[in-house]
């Protein structure tokens, strides 16, 4: 490798790594601008519920009725997701149990074909022995 060679690769490593920095950079400008959209909505509907012309006790009852439904909202969320949970494992237990059995009903069958090629192995040795013994008796 010449210098020259050597100094065009560092070159083309750091340009690498400096590209990567930029990516990561705007990567996490764009999750702190998503951030502060998302603090400044949440602000803002607060200040709009607490500064809206209704009595202290209207916005009260808002705030509960929004929690209760939020509250609401989020168990029915959650059991959904622990439903499709439950259904989704039930299922691939079902195919696991399904594969191990087809895997076990093969091998049985591969086993009970090798019983009956060893039995006609032996079948084909006895019928061997048999004719080995004649013709040791004829040569008597």
């Amino acid at each position: 490798m010449s210098i020259t060679n050597g100094k065009g690769e560092i070159n083309t490593m750091l340009k690498k790594l400096m590209e990567k920095k930029k990516r990561e950079q705007a990567r996490r400008n764009r999750i702190n601008s998503a951030k502060g959209l998302a603090a400044g909505a949440a602000l803002g509907a607060v200040a709009g519920i607490l500064f809206a012309p209704k009595s202290g006790k209207d916005t009260r009852e808002v705030i509960v009725n929004s929690a209760k439904d939020l509250n609401e909202n989020v168990k029915v969320k959650a059991s959904g997701a622990k439903e499709t949970v439950t259904s989704k494992t039930k299922e691939a237990k079902s195919k696991i149990t399904d594969y191990l059995n087809k895997k076990k009903q093969g091998t049985l069958e591969i086993a009970e074909e090798n019983i009956e090629e060893v039995k006609e192995i032996e079948e084909a040795l006895e019928e061997n022995e048999e004719s080995i013994e004649e013709i040791n008796n004829e040569e008597k």
